[in-house]
């Protein structure tokens, strides 16, 4: 699993849901640096500026890809018989 740009992957274990990805977009910077809350990132007026994507690079330095080394070392997730994992794409994760 893999992950760039505002697409989103989350796990739903035992009816709770758990956003394994973090956003790459301006919003996400800012909410997570404290330069604005939670509900100002609701509807921030540029929620549609993405800091990291494919295709804009000819290659990729080391880290730019989010993978699951902020969880593990392995770089697996084990998942249990009825885990789910839900691959949003963006902008479907907002209905989510």
């Amino acid at each position: 699993m893999a992950h760039v740009a505002d697409s989103r992957i989350y796990l739903i274990i035992k009816k709770q849901i758990c956003q394994l990805t973090e956003d790459h977009s301006l919003v996400a910077m800012l909410l997570a640096s404290g330069e604005i809350t939670y509900q100002e990132s609701i509807d921030h007026p540029d929620s549609n500026i993405i800091t990291k994507s494919l295709g804009s690079k000819p290659s990729l330095s080391d880290g730019y890809v989010q993978d699951l080394s902020r969880f593990s070392q392995d770089l697996y997730l084990a998942l249990e018989d009825r885990d789910i994992l839900v691959l949003c794409s963006d902008g479907v994760w907002s209905l989510v």
